[in-house]
């Protein structure tokens, strides 16, 4: 029994690699995801072992699309917060999220794949604060 559910998280663990974004992950070893395991999605952190799940959002908006830093010391999601779709970056150290989009409009990060450059100091998001949904 021990040996089929060790195959199975093999398993689970190359299939899931398989589809991830393609980008650096944390020296930590930590794994980023959503969840509506509260009601609404919200964004979560934990070892890659499973263990110390960490809610980092813990409101009532959606919030989806993690994505870690090239460094792995924070990482950046998308929430919908007052009927628009906005960009927030989120410190790992001390769970500190901030509005980094802060528009009126509608402001969207890359769903699947890496929306940071590799060192880390610029995103590229759609918006259409400028009118058509342009690339930023």
């Amino acid at each position: 029994m021990n040996r089929l559910y060790l195959l199975s998280i093999i398993f689970c663990l190359i299939f899931l690699s398989c589809f991830g974004p393609s980008q650096s992950y944390p020296i930590t070893q930590q794994i980023a995801f959503q969840s509506a395991r509260d009601g609404n999605f919200e964004i979560y952190t934990m070892d890659i072992s499973g263990y110390n799940q960490v809610n980092l959002t813990q409101h009532e908006s959606i919030d989806k699309y993690p994505q870690f830093s090239p460094d792995g010391s924070f990482l950046i999601y998308q929430g919908w917060q007052k009927g628009k779709m906005e960009i927030y970056f989120s410190n790992l150290l001390d769970a500190n999220n901030i509005n980094i989009t802060r528009n009126t409009k509608y402001n969207d990060i890359l769903s699947h794949g890496n929306s940071m450059t590799p060192d880390g100091q610029k995103i590229v998001f759609t918006s259409d604060r400028d009118g058509p949904r342009n690339i930023y």
